[in-house]
């Protein structure tokens, strides 16, 4: 391919012959005859095959003609290279196609194709003129054929899709982008294409906007270009054409044209084609080569399915809104003002399109760092509740054994008074009446001591009898609960002038065990000392009953009741811990139910299965208290 490199108009028709033989011997495959009975397609690209768009041909070729690279299509590929044609010399040019015929026909000497499918204007102008001499009338189907470098008529068995310039509508949007537009600059090359182009955007930018000034700048060298769009005035506008060779004799790629202007010039550069938008122009209404190529292969497809050439006429293919949008951020564009349906590529991606692991990441590791510190706050508010909790059981428990030692000294102080006062003094009247008794002078006198004595001794029994039970119930140890409640009521009533009955809805199921029977008869004890004490009730009554494996002892007073909320903040005594506390020995449950002017209602329910009293929890214990 380098040897077309110092191809001039100069060269001989000998070393012409010689150059176009060795092109095509080098690339030529192993060609099948056809055995297999497959189609045969000669795919004629007017440039290197190497090229973006004809890889973009290729692989839509063989999507759509061979979808299972069941290899049922055979392709064979060639390449006319023609931006490497002297088209200042059109005999050389003729030269170089009747050369290039010469070799594909002793190429392709008995290969008989079913279609050959062509790109660039130079491949139809080729085919058109020497085609029928070397593949005869194949169809032939064309695409990336512009209007203005097109030729009328063409053969009956070629079709295609051609594509049109549009410069003028592409002058208007330049000028509504842009109001204040002045001078238009046309970057061309000196092929035959794009003089061609040339013609067709001056022709029309003429039509739309005469008043407009529009200049040519001829590519000669590329460094020229680049420092003449480096200066340009802000009232002037670049549109790129198409430049394949400089005038001096340069062959070039657009593409790389395109985006050497663009990062040079000082003003937006629009383009006319699909395949620049990407390279650094702005964009435009653009040839649509995309569709070009995809409406050709279509044809292609349909043809080697048996539909006749001459119902497929050459179709022109409409120009498309396309934008980049890197330039249009860079110019300062407003989106807003492009046409409708315009397509704008190159968006730069969003954040969550780029670091999209990193934010799902950061967000998860968010929620976990916030779900640990509410549950670090919610443990901290639980162990805040359960300190002042336990701080307030502390000080209860202070204050019950503040209050438990009390009630132990006095116990002490007044059975030390009951023994020093009472049964002590009997016990030396007794002493004394026994001394007395030696002096006695008659019998009768004897006898009648003795009977004083034994009256004070049975006074004596029965006053440390009272002491011993206000320190234990013995009816306890020989009799039942319920009985032992009974004797409890009468002596609680007659000692307050209170009525206090026992009721009885049903027979208890059993007995219970002692230490429930003590701790119930306990409860009941205090109870109604306090109801004595503190409710001014006329009336109180206590029941015993079974629920389930449950004992329930209900004491109900008719009194004025009080504020639960300030009773152990009013009472000294140790009422409503001892009651507390010996259920909750019990594994049992309390509820107080009282409202000032309401009486009062204690129930107290414990297991009836007791294997022994235990020690307090330091849990609260399981009650229900509740007030008016």
């Amino acid at each position: 391919m380098s040897l077309a490199c110092g191809v001039k108009g100069a060269l001989t028709r000998a070393a012409w012959r010689t150059w176009a033989i060795v092109l095509f011997a080098l690339a030529t495959p192993a060609l099948l005859q056809g055995e297999n009975g497959g189609k045969h397609v000669l795919v004629f690209f007017g440039q290197w095959r190497t090229l973006p768009i004809n890889l973009f041909v290729e692989q839509k070729l063989q999507a759509a003609l061979d979808p299972t690279g069941s290899g049922e299509v055979e392709f064979y590929w060639e390449s006319l290279d023609e931006d490497r044609l002297n088209e200042d010399d059109p005999l050389n040019e003729d030269l170089y196609f009747a050369n290039v015929a010469e070799g594909l026909r002793k190429k392709y000497a008995g290969k008989q194709f079913d279609l050959i499918f062509a790109t660039m204007p130079s491949t139809v102008r080729f085919l058109r003129e020497y085609g029928p001499g070397v593949f005869g009338t194949t169809p032939v189907v064309f695409c990336i054929v512009n209007r203005a470098a097109f030729e009328w008529p063409q053969p009956d068995h070629f079709t295609g899709a051609l594509t049109e310039l549009h410069a003028g509508t592409n002058l208007q949007l330049m000028l509504r982008l842009h109001p204040g537009t002045r001078r238009i600059l046309v970057v061309a090359g000196t092929s035959t294409v794009g003089r061609q182009w040339l013609a067709e955007a001056q022709r029309e930018f003429h039509q739309v906007e005469p008043r407009v000034r529009v200049d040519v700048l001829r590519v000669d060298k590329i460094s020229d270009l680049l420092t003449s769009v480096a200066s340009l005035r802000p009232d002037t506008l670049v549109y790129f054409l198409l430049v394949t060779r400089t005038g001096d004799g340069k062959y070039v790629a657009s593409r790389t044209v395109v985006a050497s202007v663009s990062a040079a010039a000082s003003v937006p550069v629009y383009v006319s084609d699909d395949r620049f938008v990407g390279s650094g122009g702005a964009g435009g209404y653009v040839i649509d080569n995309e569709a070009s190529v995809a409406t050709a292969v279509g044809m292609a497809a349909q043809l080697l399915a048996g539909v006749r050439i001459s119902a497929l006429p050459i179709r022109t293919i409409p120009n498309r809104w396309l934008f980049d949008a890197r330039q249009l951020e860079r110019w300062h564009i407003d989106r807003r003002n492009l046409s409708a349906g315009s397509d704008i590529r190159f968006r730069s991606p969003s954040m969550w399109k780029t670091h999209k692991t990193e934010i799902i990441g950061a967000v998860l590791l968010v929620l976990v760092e916030t779900a640990f510190i509410v549950a670090l706050v919610v443990e901290r508010k639980r162990k805040s509740a359960l300190q002042k909790r336990l701080t307030g059981q502390l000080e209860e428990t202070r204050v019950l054994s503040a209050r438990l030692i009390t009630a132990h000294e006095e116990e002490r102080r007044r059975l030390a008074r009951e023994l020093h006062d009472d049964v002590k003094q009997r016990v030396a009247l007794i002493g004394l009446g026994l001394s007395q008794l030696r002096r006695s002078a008659t019998m009768s006198e004897a006898q009648a001591r003795v009977s004083e004595l034994a009256q004070s001794a049975n006074e004596l029994a029965l006053a440390l009898g009272v002491l011993a039970k206000g320190l234990h119930p013995a009816a306890l140890d020989h009799t039942s609960l319920d009985t032992a409640l009974r004797g409890l009521c009468r002596e609680s009533g007659a000692n307050s002038r209170m009525t206090i009955g026992v009721v009885e809805p049903e027979p208890l199921c059993c007995d219970p065990p002692a230490p429930v029977k003590l701790g119930l008869f306990r409860i009941a004890q205090e109870a109604l000392q306090n109801v004595a004490k503190h409710s001014d009730a006329t009336a109180a009554t206590v029941s015993l009953r079974c629920a389930g494996d449950q004992i329930v002892l209900t004491i109900r007073d008719n009194g004025r009741g009080f504020e639960m909320s300030t009773a152990g903040a009013r009472s000294s005594g140790l009422g409503l811990l001892s009651m507390r506390e010996r259920v909750c020995g019990l594994n049992g449950a309390l509820e107080i139910e009282t409202a000032p002017g309401s009486g009062t209602t204690v129930v107290a329910s414990v297991p009836l299965k007791h294997e022994g009293l235990q020690a307090p929890p330091s849990a609260p214990v399981p009650a229900r208290l509740h007030g008016g």
